[in-house]
Formats: structure tokens, C-alpha cells, sequence
């Protein structure tokens, strides 16, 4: 007969022991799950970008709005990292918070900086590195200033009164920079497709979109106008047709007299793709070959100036050969019918010199 008391002894010290094992393995494993954790380690990011906005947009801006960096890496647990991993890759910084100024004026940050200010990065421990290690932000103080608006009907001519309404806008420049009054309007553009339909001697209203000129577009960087659009109210009298003429000759003009004591070269000598605009039935004739040329006039002085100095000079286009009711509206990128043209004068000699 068995000793049960001794198997059974036995089973119980395996149980034991398979129960000692088991606590042992799990404190192991949790052991080595929160050793993994605290390991250090370092995640290179690529395509990081720092977007900054300005918490008051109708009174400060900072540029640029955006910066990608080349490289970011951030050292710390595993655990944060792989927090900190999925993350977007766009971060916002907002002047006058997380260590972005709210001055006006340039300023230099560390982006190592910018990051540690971070909650997600704050709280994780992790420590960061950029490539750059710093960017420029400048942080301008905002205007809100008054445009007059003045209407452009592309190809359509008016009779009486052109209304705009409201007759005036608002666009936020920089506070610090004097602008004339006389710089300081929009155009309101009609759009073409509106006015195709128009009837002559009817009062019209269209659409008109604002656009700044370029200088003051500039310092509104990407600030739009406000109102975005206003209302046109006015009354077609000829719908026009536009044409782009590939070359146009400059003639020098002045005292005849003068010109048989000087030589005069225009650069260029023709002007190209030159946009004009007029009645339909005018545009098929210069179409179909009216002359057209562009005078740039030289006084006398200006004559005996430029020889002695035996160096250029530029004036600008002062009058246009062109049929009634005809007018030049654009010079190759240049808007309106003024351009520069350089010119080299030279004193013919004659039989009573020397």
C-alpha cells in the first residue's frame, strides 16, 4: 500500500514551487517592461514644421507663418518617445505664449526651447535637438487703415456716374510705416464674364473683387481688404475689345533742328506685347495694320546734356500714336503706358567743329 501522505506531499512542494515561478516570471516581466520604459533612447523626426500665429490677429502678425525644420531629435524614455511619435508633425506656437515674443521687431528662437515649453514634451522629460537650432520670426505691429476703392471695367467704356459701394475699405499695414494718402486705395475688378453681358445705355450693378496695388500688397502680407467684395453701379456706353500688339517702334521726338546736330538710340527700339484697348470695330483696324507708335521726347537740354555726359538716360514713354478712344493699358509685365526707355545720345560732328 502507497504512502499518499508522502504523494501528496510531493504534489503539493511542485505547486509550490510552480506558484513561487510565476510570481517570480510576472515581477520579471514587469520589471523589465518598466526598465524599457525609463531606457533612454533617440528618435530622429524628419518633415517637422512650426507653424506661429499671432493670438490678436487684428493687431499683431509674425512672419513667416510657418518654418519646416531640417532635422528634429528627441532623447528620453521609450515610453515618452513613443508618445511623443504620435504626434502630428506640425506644432503651433502662438506670440506672446511658449516663448515667442509678442514685441515688435526680429527675434531669434531656439526651437529647443520652443519644444521643452511644450506640455507633450514638458511632461515626458524629453530633451530636443534642431537643425537649425534657432529661427528668425519678426513681429509686427498692425494699423487698421482706410482705402478709397476705384473701379476697373475691363473692356467696357461708362457714361455718367460710377458708383462703388461702400465706396471705401479696411486693410491692417503695419503701424509703423507712413503711407500717402494718395497710395492708399484698391481697385475693385469686375469680373469679364459679368460684363460681356452688359447692354449698352442700361444702368448695370456687377460684383467687383478687391486687389491692392502692389506696393501696398506687400506690406498687407496676404491680409485681404475688407469688404472682400463690393457693388459696381454704372452705365456701359461701348463695349470695348482688347488686342496685344507683339511690337510697337519708340520714336524720338523733340526740335527737329536738334536732330541734325545729335544722334539718338532708343533701348529697346520697340516695345512688345503691347496690350490696348478701344471700340471693337477701331481694334480690327489697327488689327488689320493702323500704325501705332510709342514718342518719348527730348528737350534740348536733355540733349545737350546727355551728349556731354556721354552716358544713358531713361525717360519714359510720354504720348502714343493711337486712334480716338484707344488706349494702352499694359507694356509687357508693366501696367500702363509709361515705361522706361534708355537712350544714348551722341553729338554729330560738322564741318565747323574744330
Amino acid at each position: 500500500m502507497k504512502d499518499r501522505s508522502r504523494t501528496s506531499g510531493h504534489v503539493g512542494g511542485w505547486e509550490s514551487r510552480l506558484g513561487t515561478f510565476g510570481v517570480v516570471t510576472a515581477v520579471t516581466v514587469l520589471i523589465w517592461i518598466w526598465a524599457a520604459g525609463k531606457t533612454e533612447s533617440a528618435e530622429v523626426l524628419d518633415g517637422v514644421e512650426l507653424r506661429f500665429a499671432s493670438a490678436e490677429p487684428d493687431r499683431l502678425r509674425i512672419t513667416p507663418g510657418k518654418i519646416r525644420l531640417s532635422q528634429l531629435t528627441a532623447t528620453g524614455s521609450t515610453r515618452s518617445l513613443n508618445r511623443f511619435r504620435e504626434l502630428p508633425r506640425s506644432f503651433e506656437f502662438t506670440a506672446g505664449n511658449g516663448g515667442v515674443p509678442a514685441t515688435e521687431g526680429v527675434h531669434i528662437l531656439s526651437v529647443a526651447d520652443l519644444f521643452e515649453r511644450l506640455p507633450a514634451v514638458a511632461d515626458a522629460g524629453l530633451a530636443i535637438d534642431a537643425e537649425p537650432a534657432t529661427v528668425e520670426v519678426v513681429v509686427t505691429s498692425l494699423a487698421s487703415r482706410t482705402l478709397r476703392l476705384e473701379p476697373e471695367l475691363p473692356g467696357v467704356s461708362t457714361q455718367g456716374d460710377t458708383e462703388v459701394q461702400p465706396p471705401t475699405a479696411e486693410v491692417l499695414l503695419p503701424a509703423s510705416v507712413e503711407i500717402p494718402a494718395s497710395q492708399l486705395f484698391a481697385v475693385a475688378v469686375a469680373n469679364s464674364a459679368q460684363l460681356e453681358r452688359l447692354e449698352p445705355g442700361r444702368r448695370e450693378t456687377v460684383n467687383a473683387s478687391l486687389r491692392l496695388p502692389p506696393e501696398l500688397a506687400a506690406l498687407a502680407g496676404g491680409s485681404p481688404p475688407r469688404p472682400a467684395t463690393v457693388r459696381v453701379t454704372f452705365t456701359p456706353r461701348v463695349l470695348d475689345r482688347e488686342t496685344t500688339l507683339s511690337r510697337v517702334p519708340v520714336q524720338v521726338a523733340g526740335i527737329s533742328e536738334d536732330f541734325a546736330r545729335y544722334r539718338v538710340e532708343s533701348s529697346p527700339a520697340f516695345l512688345e506685347e503691347v496690350s490696348i484697348r478701344g471700340p471693337a470695330a477701331t481694334i480690327g483696324r489697327i488689327e488689320a495694320g493702323t500704325r501705332v507708335l510709342a514718342f518719348v521726347h527730348l528737350t534740348t537740354d536733355e540733349l545737350e546734356s546727355a551728349a556731354a555726359a556721354a552716358a544713358p538716360i531713361s525717360k519714359r514713354i510720354s504720348m502714343w500714336l493711337l486712334p480716338p478712344g484707344v488706349e494702352v493699358h499694359r507694356v509687357g509685365e508693366i501696367e500702363g503706358a509709361r515705361p522706361e526707355i534708355t537712350l544714348r545720345v551722341e553729338r554729330i560732328a560738322d564741318s565747323s567743329d574744330g
